[in-house]
């Protein structure tokens, strides 16, 4: 895989991430949360990834699409929090 397939590839990866990230404020809105809450929703949604590869005997793409969604809400949250801004 040369450099243009690896950055075509991330690219695909963000978009899927970031349309993950759009379906979960959807849901539930922009989260805001202490770090215990965040670490627990992190965990669970990491220990759905591993089930999925364990278990299931999957890659584990679409959980780790969730889990790299859950993460990138966590630091749009620090991020507001830092510049006092609310979401």
């Amino acid at each position: 895989m040369d450099n243009i397939d690896h950055i075509k590839a991330e690219r695909e990866v963000l978009s899927d991430v970031f349309d993950e990230t759009e379906r979960q404020i959807k849901k539930w809105g922009y989260q805001e949360h202490i770090f215990e809450a965040w670490k627990a929703i992190l965990e669970e949604e990491f220990a759905e990834m591993k089930t999925e590869v364990i278990v299931c005997k999957k890659d584990g793409y679409e959980e780790g699409v969730q889990v790299a969604a859950v993460m990138l809400s966590w630091l749009r949250d620090l991020k507001a929090r830092r510049n006092n801004v609310r979401l």
